[in-house]
């Protein structure tokens, strides 16, 4: 069966480069409020997801160091965060 959501469980700090790409099922992925690096192409042509879920507030969003093209190839993603 094909993985269409993803959990990144508590306590991760970083999505590796490459993490989620070429997941071309994934829709959604929820990442903990520990997440402080998202490297570069982590989700790169994941072309179905439409969902990120972040259990953070939107600063603390802001304040992840994203690499470049961290979401190439994935189309229009929305961003929840669910802290505010």
């Amino acid at each position: 069966l094909p993985i269409t959501s993803y959990k990144v469980p508590e306590g991760i700090k970083v999505i590796g480069r490459g993490a989620f790409a070429l997941c071309e099922d994934l829709r959604e992925v929820i990442l903990p409020r520990t997440i402080e690096v998202i490297q570069r192409e982590a989700f790169l042509q994941a072309c179905k997801l439409r969902t990120i879920i972040f259990q953070g507030t939107t600063d603390e969003w802001g304040d992840i160091i994203k690499g470049s093209l961290w979401w190439a190839g994935t189309g229009n993603v929305i961003i929840k965060c669910l802290g505010g």
